[in-house]
């Protein structure tokens, strides 16, 4: 059956048409997915899962007002419901108001501990400054539920982030013990120890590589870890085929021109590190190509 003959043979109600949207969810037709929900809302205005999903798309495409429309709508329906309140702390999030998404997120999470909830509260703590607290959080939800690999690689991205890199690696090897092929564990652990174990990393890379090969960031990483392993040939196809897919990536530019200067092409590593170094784009390795750019230049 396609979606439109079911359609026609089943009730028209708000239910089967929030059902019409997952189903075109699934299948990636967003367009109709959102024109499901609105028929779901125009049939009954108070259907709490289609309002919620409706929610999240409009959030997820920034379009603020309708997403701010629907919170208030959902506040009056179901002001404790655990969906509304993490889409509650989005909303203050999205004004700025991070300590108050804070206490939001945190209400959810003590009225309903999962990793939905732990995972939101811990990223507005991140975006607080406040590591160390999600850092808490994580270590005690994974001693009572120490499978779960996406609180862990939350866990190990946080380290990542505040350069806690020893505790990093270990939380990243102990995701490939539950999840071998985890691709984000192994691109992971392949940059950071692309210095210190460079073929190592360069196995990590390419498990990577093997299971996303189109993924523009894995790529990346396997260019630089290439570098780092004297391929330059090889970096500099692969660091291609990255730019390919994200052209304007600062950091992916910036690890072109290192490879380039590297095989004689410095002409060309100073004309880009020249543009990313002049613009006002900030990347976390922009003092390397400064550093880059002055050393060509003399």
């Amino acid at each position: 059956f396609t979606l439109d003959q079911l359609m026609g043979s089943a009730p028209n109600t708000a239910e089967l048409h929030h059902m019409m949207a997952i189903a075109a969810s699934g299948t990636g037709d967003m367009k109709r997915a959102e024109q499901e929900l609105n028929n779901a809302l125009a049939l009954n205005s108070d259907y709490l899962p289609a309002a919620i999903a409706l929610a999240r798309l409009t959030l997820k495409n920034r379009r603020t007002s309708e997403f701010q429309e629907l919170l208030t709508q959902l506040k009056v329906l179901a002001p404790k419901n655990i969906d509304v309140l993490l889409l509650s702390a989005a909303g203050k999030s999205l004004n700025g108001k991070n300590l108050a998404a804070i206490a939001l997120a945190k209400q959810a999470f003590e009225q309903q501990p999962a990793t939905a909830t732990l995972l939101s509260l811990g990223a507005y703590l991140d975006e607080e400054n406040r590591s160390d607290e999600a850092l808490a959080l994580y270590k005690k939800w994974l001693k009572e539920n120490p499978d779960d690999v996406t609180v862990r690689m939350a866990m190990g991205n946080s380290m990542q982030v505040t350069q806690q890199l020893d505790e990093a690696m270990d939380a990243f090897e102990n995701i490939l013990r539950l999840d071998p092929n985890n691709v984000v564990a192994l691109n992971n652990l392949a940059w950071n120890i692309r210095n210190i174990d460079p073929a190592k990393a360069l196995d990590y890379a390419l498990r990577a590589s093997g299971l996303a090969p189109e993924s523009p960031e894995v790529l990346d990483t396997l260019a630089v870890v290439e570098y780092a392993n004297n391929e330059h040939k090889k970096a500099q196809r692969t660091i291609q085929k990255a730019l390919s897919k994200r052209p304007d990536n600062p950091s992916i530019l910036y690890h072109s021109a290192m490879i380039a200067a590297v095989m004689g092409e410095e002409a060309r590593a100073v004309l880009t590190l020249q543009k990313l170094t002049s613009s006002n784009i900030d990347f976390l390795e922009k003092d390397d190509a400064i550093a880059l750019l002055m050393k060509l230049q003399k």
